[in-house]
């Protein structure tokens, strides 16, 4: 008979590699399981809190000037007003 232990290893979602696609597809969505994790060190915690975090600013800046540069040229098309 199988021990009954209620130790189950860490999922996938909190090993290193699993964090850093969960990041990846859901940007600071997934910082919860990033700071539940044990797998992983508190300064890894840090950087990749700090780095996902700019790169999140850095995407939406820059969608914020796509849209503007879309709107400006279709009013100069004369497409909108």
């Amino acid at each position: 008979m199988l021990p009954q232990n209620n130790l189950r290893p860490p999922g996938w979602y909190f090993k290193f590699w699993g964090m850093v696609l969960l990041l990846i597809l859901f940007g600071p969505l997934a910082f919860p399981f990033l700071w539940a994790s044990k797998t992983i060190s508190r300064r890894w915690k840090l950087m990749l809190t700090v780095f996902f975090t700019a790169a999140t600013v850095w995407v939406v800046g820059a969608s914020i000037n796509v849209y503007k540069e879309v709107l400006q040229d279709l009013r100069e098309a004369g497409l909108m007003r």
